[in-house]
């Protein structure tokens, strides 16, 4: 399967790539480690570690270790980039970018995340938080109801994030694209399929070739559905990334989908019926979707979308 690195970019074998990334994690780890260390200064001060709110160092509450996106954003503003915009879709509120750069015009943070204060983590992420006196509303967040679905989340995704990073102008686009939205997720309660990823992968790049002539910056995130989601929805972006996304086939590979079936199986999860392609059925409609749209309508129109 070939695809190019980016509109008009060099032929990338997209199979190649998959494989070296899935048996050579000692070279990620590898670059982690660098990134700690080059940054441990800034680590140890507590500038790049993700909290819960922008006040909660003070309480000691931490979810990573190394806010990884939140490295990559501060490497490219001492290197030169005046605005870098930031788009999180993890199911959890984007809480350690839009705490560290709370008041920094230059940064734009924007997440469509699970919200249901007291119930779910973090907590964060209304959409009256709108940046620091610093920076008023360099932050912009969509917060989604508990069982929303593609047609809630994908309304509210479109009424608010390409207009806000049009508005913006950003010079790099950096993303983290967690994949615990999705309706297997056994973490959260969004209800997600792999049709949104697909769609949203598509608005992303796009949105980095008309605004940031195609300077994206793309970093994981949470995914605990690890058997039957994560390496779809992770498949689907790095698709989209290397502009190879015609040109994957619906079906996954029988081997892969047996191994990945026996390995949960082994861990004691009831694996029943597995996916075994990219595309999968739509869910019901809820009411949930209704409030998402209402809450995609109303953020627009705060943040003057």
């Amino acid at each position: 399967m070939t695809g190019r690195g980016g509109r008009g970019g060099e032929p990338a074998q997209i199979g190649e790539v998959l494989d070296h990334l899935a048996h050579d994690l000692d070279g990620a780890s590898s670059t982690t480690i660098g990134a700690i260390v080059r940054y441990w200064p800034e680590i140890v001060g507590a500038e790049l570690a993700e909290v819960a709110h922008p006040g909660s160092l003070s309480e000691g509450v931490l979810t990573v270790v190394v806010d990884d996106p939140a490295v990559a954003i501060a490497w490219l503003l001492a290197n030169g980039a005046e605005r870098v915009a930031y788009v999180d879709v993890d199911v959890h509120h984007g809480d350690g970018p839009q705490a560290i750069f709370w008041d920094d015009p230059r940064v734009l943070t924007v997440s469509i995340h699970e919200y249901s204060p007291g119930w779910f983590f973090p907590g964060t992420g209304a959409m009256t938080e709108r940046g620091g006196p610093g920076a008023p509303g360099s932050a912009v967040n969509i917060p989604m109801p508990p069982f929303t679905g593609d047609e809630g989340w994908l309304s509210a995704f479109h009424a608010v994030v390409p207009e806000v990073l049009r508005r913006f102008g950003p010079q790099v686009l950096v993303t983290q694209l967690g994949a615990d939205a999705h309706h297997e997720d056994p973490l959260a309660n969004l209800r997600l399929t792999t049709a949104v990823y697909r769609a949203a992968a598509r608005t992303v790049h796009e949105l980095a070739h008309e605004l940031c002539d195609g300077r994206w910056v793309a970093t994981g995130g949470g995914g605990y559905g690890w058997a039957r989601a994560v390496p779809r929805i992770w498949t689907l972006w790095f698709a989209e990334m290397a502009d190879a996304i015609g040109d994957l086939p619906d079906a996954l590979p029988p081997g892969w989908v047996t191994d990945a079936h026996d390995r949960l199986a082994a861990t004691g999860d009831p694996a029943g019926a597995f996916p075994t392609t990219f595309s999968e059925d739509a869910l019901a409609r809820s009411d949930a979707d209704d409030v998402a749209i209402e809450v995609g309508v109303a953020v627009a129109a705060m943040v003057g979308a």
